[in-house]
């Protein structure tokens, strides 16, 4: 069964929008593993969090809940005070997130703060990389080769099945 001409091309182009998403994903996983590994030789400081609140639930059906605690910090470095914001997610209930604000990200509460030397504004809260950013990149790099092999094999099958056509139809074969 052949595919009609316009199925083809919406494939085509569909795996070439998924080859270029993933890319793109690889190079964001590439950034922070980057910052991750260069932000364990940044300098500290302390922070204090000058606001904090409990974000909305922003789960779905397929994910469920995902509430969330947003805060800002003021930290300052070289008698210069910056101000930073963080976002946590992955509390299951309200209850959750609200008890995590309470403990750990309450106002007026102090954090280290671990910061680029050669641009302060750039900092994390903690250093290092994540093993789950390494797992990521790990599997959008799959996810790259398959659909990026998948457009190839689909471009040359498209190319060497126009080929053969135009020769059956120089050699008067018409079956």
């Amino acid at each position: 069964m052949a595919l009609s001409p316009i199925s083809l091309i919406f494939l085509i182009l569909l795996l070439v929008i998924w080859v270029v998403f993933s890319f793109r994903e690889i190079i964001v996983l590439l950034k922070k593993l980057v910052i991750g590994l260069l932000s364990n030789r940044w300098h500290f400081t302390d922070g204090i969090i000058v606001m904090s609140r409990v974000l909305d639930d922003c789960g779905g059906a397929r994910t469920g809940p995902n509430y969330g605690i947003a805060f800002n910090y003021k930290y300052s470095v070289d008698d210069m005070i910056y101000y930073a914001g963080f976002e946590v997610r992955g509390f299951y209930s309200f209850a959750l997130a609200e008890q995590e604000l309470s403990t750990r990200y309450r106002m007026g509460q102090n954090h280290k703060i671990f910061y680029n030397p050669k641009n302060h504004r750039k900092i994390v809260m903690t250093p290092g990389t994540k093993g789950a950013d390494v797992c990521s990149l790990f599997g959008w790099i799959v996810v790259l080769c398959m659909s990026g092999g998948l457009l190839a094999l689909m471009i040359i099958a498209t190319l060497l099945t126009r080929s053969l056509i135009a020769h059956r139809y120089d050699y008067g074969i018409t079956t």
